[in-house]
């Protein structure tokens, strides 16, 4: 018998599956009930299949017919990436330029107020000596005419206005001989060198207070 029914079931698979239902006690209406319905499920799953199958060539197509597009977009966004890094290492060289000009700037006006103020220096440093000249002119003029003494200094700043210029001149331009005449050139020379040292101090500070200042302005 077992060899019969292995004989069936190579031959048939369908057959021997049938002939077991019948043995199990089934009848033929509960085996072709199961049929059916193994039937129906296979036909459901077949359906299935089929819907997923076209799904799956559905986004295929799609990707294969965006694929063109997809890659250039892709190069787009490596070439804006790279016009991007371009532009950053332009505008990082212009803000050097802009540093290193500003700062040529900065160092101009602090050379053109040097200037500025060596100019005006110099200049008083002319009208004094000017004033000397003219003073000693006349004092030369009066010996020559054959008068006594010198003059006194009143008369040289007398008209003057009555400010630090007006002691300056009575006190260190004019003079009543050659030896006041060096005399007042070492004081004013000493004054000189006086006010530059002061002035370069006050510079120097105003020069470290400044990075400080704008330190504080950015915060």
């Amino acid at each position: 018998t077992e060899n019969l029914e292995r004989t069936i079931e190579s031959m048939s698979p369908a057959a021997a599956a049938a002939s077991r239902m019948i043995k199990s006690g089934l009848t033929v209406t509960q085996i072709y009930s199961q049929y059916v319905s193994a039937s129906d499920e296979l036909l459901l799953t077949k359906e299935e299949n089929k819907r997923l199958n076209h799904f799956i060539n559905t986004i295929i197509e799609d990707i294969e017919e965006k694929a063109p597009y997809l890659k250039k977009q892709k190069e787009d966004y490596a070439r804006t990436l790279l016009q991007v890094e371009s532009a950053k290492t332009n505008m990082d060289a212009m803000l050097a330029e802009l540093q290193k000009v500003t700062d040529e700037g900065n160092e101009a006006k602090k050379t053109a107020a040097f200037h500025a103020r060596e100019n005006l220096r110099l200049k008083a440093e002319l009208t004094d000596v000017s004033k000397q000249v003219c003073f000693l002119l006349k004092e030369v003029e009066q010996a020559r005419a054959g008068f006594a003494g010198l003059s006194s200094n009143a008369d040289v700043a007398g008209g003057e206005a009555n400010s630090s210029s007006r002691i300056i001149s009575e006190k260190l331009v004019t003079f009543g001989n050659i030896e006041e005449l060096l005399l007042n050139n070492q004081k004013l020379l000493a004054l000189v060198r006086e006010l530059t040292s002061k002035k370069e101090d006050e510079e120097k500070e105003k020069d470290d207070l400044d990075p400080q200042e704008l330190k504080v302005t950015k915060v």
